[in-house]
């Protein structure tokens, strides 16, 4: 589905299977917007996330977890909380596959991002000026895996600047992790700050060149100036 339109931020978003095999896999994004007395809501979470496998037990388990978190999401005051119950879920119903995941709550009045990940890569942020920021983050261990700790890390998003989630099926598995964020952050640099859809388009060519072996999800988030 689209994500939603909320007044002040502009979202584009894509999802593509794996291209060796071509089938429904278990990543997953979601936009949900914060339950608030006040008409649209203010405040968003951005969520990217990732079963473990490529088969239909991976697209169950897939459904099952984004249903649990897009309520945990409306329910939870705090995103580390919405991991916590993802942890506590796998441990009792659903423990045979990792899980990872970053959410980013975004409050588009003040542009305060509050981001986790438990085994995610780190979101990125394309400012206005141009400039590309790899997320300051403490990677937590995949939801499944042993670790109960949960950081959270903060930024900033201001007028004209960007928000850029993905899954790891993004990154060239060729080349170093911090080359591969370093291409993204050159790709990004060049792309119109004011077009999350031309962004998003720019990523999905750049993981087309080195054909993933893995689903591959981007979710921008563009806050208008």
């Amino acid at each position: 589905a689209a994500p939603p339109e909320i007044p002040g931020v502009r979202f584009a978003a894509t999802y593509h299977p794996a291209l060796e095999t071509a089938e429904v896999g278990g990543d997953w994004y979601d936009v949900v917007p914060r339950p608030s007395a006040d008409a649209p809501s203010q405040v968003v979470d951005v969520i990217v996330g990732d079963v473990e496998g490529h088969d239909g037990h991976a697209a169950a388990s897939m459904a099952r977890y984004s249903t649990l978190v897009r309520a945990a999401c409306c329910r939870c005051e705090r995103v580390e909380a919405i991991v916590n119950e993802l942890r506590e879920f796998h441990t009792t119903f659903d423990n045979e596959r990792l899980v990872t995941i970053a959410i980013a709550r975004v409050d588009v009045a003040t542009g305060e991002v509050v981001v986790v990940s438990a085994g995610h890569p780190p979101p990125v942020i394309r400012r206005a000026t141009g400039e590309v920021q790899v997320a300051d983050l403490s990677v937590d261990p995949p939801v499944g895996a042993p670790g109960e700790s949960v950081a959270v890390g903060t930024l900033h998003l201001e007028p004209g600047a960007t928000l850029v989630m993905f899954s790891d099926g993004l990154l060239d598995p060729r080349a170093d992790p911090d080359d591969a964020y370093r291409t993204i952050a050159t790709i990004l640099s060049g792309v119109d700050p004011a077009s999350p859809t031309e962004l998003v388009s720019s990523l999905e060519d750049y993981a087309r060149g080195h054909q993933p072996s893995d689903d591959v999800v981007v979710v921008a988030a563009h806050r208008c100036p």
